[in-house]
Formats: structure tokens, C-alpha cells, sequence
């Protein structure tokens, strides 16, 4: 299998590449959307479609013919890829788009695939929308989106609707181990990937999601009275005027907290390994009906911290007391 292509096996078993497939016999249609907030996913579901309709060995998506390494290096004559960088798309650049949409394909077939059409204004999105109602014979568009409610109701009605397979578990992880990801460090990023196989990359590869990790574990089992506040209070990083790496933070509490919960109704749903044994240490001073009410105060925490005149060390000192005081009244 070509290393060209990251998440590769997931994509080509998902339902949403299979479905589109199906498709092939009887012609690709005019519009798909594709729906996901794993970018990093989509990104590579776009090469893969690419590829399957090309590939020199009936659409199986070989990912080694010279066909599919022409898609896989972004130079197939008969592939467009816009807006990779995934921005707010500008009026003169959709024209663009839509002028290369327009132009003779070599095979008969023409792909257009555009990421993060929800970053883009109404009026430019209207550009697009012509010619969605008219489309050139032989064009495919397929368009990304992170934001379903961001994208035109027009528009969406033209298009196949498509939503991204979230992933279980066990997949993300042959495709971390794939990408000789060490398996605690895969452990964790599993864990806290919501099933996105772009989010456990990049988690699996960021020194600073695993500090903050450990910093939450620690807090949550060593976190024991009102003196410990001082020693605990600096989870958040001062400097983080964006409040990014802050959140973060909360987003780590909260997926602990909600296994804790499993935990306690039934430890069996908790696959074994080092994310177990942390979510064990942690559940020893907290019931479910504390990890309960202790994310409502990290969500709450949370909504604080998107106030642009927040003040993130009071944010954090009232939720550690909020924490505390939960694991005290849901004993």
C-alpha cells in the first residue's frame, strides 16, 4: 500500500467511500458534500475518490499504479484540487474554479474537489451555486465541509450528501500503528480523537497534548482538598492569548471524566491498556454522579474561556473548586 496516502485502509472500508463507489457503475453524479470536521481526512478521502475513478485497475483504488500516483502527486490532468489550504474562499479564486470546471476533460470525466466551503461568504458561495444548476457534462464536484448548517441551502440541495464515517477505536489504532506511532502514545490519542483519524494524528505527534494530558491525570487523582488549588491552578498556559491550548485542556477533562462514567456503570466498555488504568486512578475518588456534574463545570469553564475579556486564572481556580466540591457532595 502506497505511504502517499495517510488513513488509506480506513478510508477505502468506510461507508462513505463505498457509497460513492456504488456509484461508479451507473456514473458519477454532479455534486457530492462531503461532511466531516477531521480535515486532515477529508483531505485524503479526496485523493482516494480520485484515485478509485482512475485507477488503471478498475476502480480498485490501488494507490500504485501510475494513474493513482498521478492523483496522489496532485497532477492528474483531469483532477482539480482547490482550496487545500483550507481558507475563506475570495470571489476572484471561485471564479478560477469554476472557469477550470468549464474546460474539455481528456477522459470524458472531470473531478472538482473544493475543501471548506463553510469558511466561504453567501455572495461567493452564489458563484458556485450556477453552476451547481447547470453543471458541464461529465463534472463531479465534491465539496468539504466542516459546518453543515455553513454552507447554502441551495447549494445543499443539490448535492449527494455524504457524511465521513466517525471511526472506531480499533481502526484509528492500526492507523496510528501504521504510522509507527508508539502504542501508549496511540493509547492516548485514540482516546481523546472522538473517532477523527486526523485529530488522532495530530495529537499522536504533539509533545504538548501529551504534557497536557498527564497534567489533567494528575489533577484529577491528586486534586484531594482546597490546599491542593494552589499547586493545581496552572492549568492553563498564560501565554495562550488565543485560549487554543486552553481549551484543549478542558476537552482532555471532559473525555476522562465521561470514561469515568463508563467506568463506573461498566468497566468491561473500557478496552484495556494505559488510558484504563489512569481512568481506574481517577475513578477511585469520584462517582459517576460527581464525573457527572464535574463536566458541566468543564463545559461551563469552557464557555467562560470563548469570552474575548475572560480571565483564564479565575476561570481555572473557580472550576478546580467546582471539581472539588462535586467529588465531596457525589461521594
Amino acid at each position: 500500500m502506497s505511504e502517499e496516502l495517510l488513513f488509506a485502509n480506513a478510508l477505502k472500508s468506510s461507508k462513505a467511500f463505498n457509497l460513492i463507489k456504488n456509484d461508479f457503475s451507473l456514473g458519477l453524479g454532479n455534486a457530492y458534500l462531503i461532511i466531516s470536521q477531521d480535515d486532515e481526512a477529508v483531505q485524503s478521502f479526496f485523493r482516494l475518490i480520485g484515485c478509485a475513478v482512475f485507477c488503471e485497475q478498475h476502480h480498485s483504488a490501488c494507490l500504485e499504479c501510475d494513474t493513482c500516483l498521478q492523483v496522489l502527486h496532485y497532477n492528474h490532468p483531469d483532477i482539480k484540487f482547490f482550496n487545500v489550504e483550507k481558507t475563506a474562499i475570495k470571489a476572484d479564486n471561485m471564479r478560477a474554479y469554476l472557469d477550470e470546471s468549464r474546460k474539455k476533460s481528456f477522459s470524458g470525466n472531470l473531478l472538482i474537489f473544493i475543501e471548506r466551503l463553510d469558511l466561504t461568504s453567501e455572495r461567493v458561495m452564489n458563484f458556485l451555486l450556477k453552476s451547481l444548476e447547470e453543471p458541464p457534462k461529465g463534472v463531479s464536484f465534491f465539496i468539504g465541509t466542516a459546518n453543515e448548517n455553513g454552507v447554502l441551502e441551495t447549494i445543499k440541495s443539490r448535492c449527494r450528501k455524504v457524511y465521513l464515517d466517525i471511526f472506531p477505536d480499533d481502526v484509528i489504532l492500526e492507523e496510528l500503528k501504521a504510522l509507527n506511532v508508539p502504542d501508549e502514545t496511540a493509547e492516548i490519542a485514540v482516546a481523546c480523537a472522538d473517532g477523527q483519524l486526523g485529530k488522532a494524528r495530530r495529537i499522536a505527534l504533539s509533545e504538548d497534548y501529551a504534557k497536557s494530558y498527564n497534567l489533567v491525570v494528575e489533577l484529577l487523582t491528586k486534586m484531594k482538598k482546597s490546599a491542593d488549588i494552589v499547586f493545581m491552578s496552572n492549568i492553563f498556559d498564560r501565554n495562550d492569548k488565543k485560549n487554543e491550548s486552553n481549551v484543549e485542556v478542558l476537552n482532555i477533562m471532559s473525555i476522562l471524566l465521561r470514561d469515568v462514567m463508563v467506568y463506573k456503570n461498566n468497566p468491561s466498555e473500557l478496552r484495556d491498556g494505559p488510558i484504563k488504568e489512569d481512568i481506574k486512578k481517577i475513578a477511585e475518588s469520584f462517582s459517576a454522579s460527581a464525573a457527572e456534574h464535574c463536566i458541566l463545570a468543564v463545559n461551563e469553564a469552557k464557555r467562560k474561556l470563548y469570552s474575548p475579556a475572560c480571565n483564564p486564572q479565575a476561570i481555572a481556580d473557580s472550576l478546580l473548586f467546582s471539581i472539588l466540591e462535586a467529588k465531596h457532595t457525589w461521594r
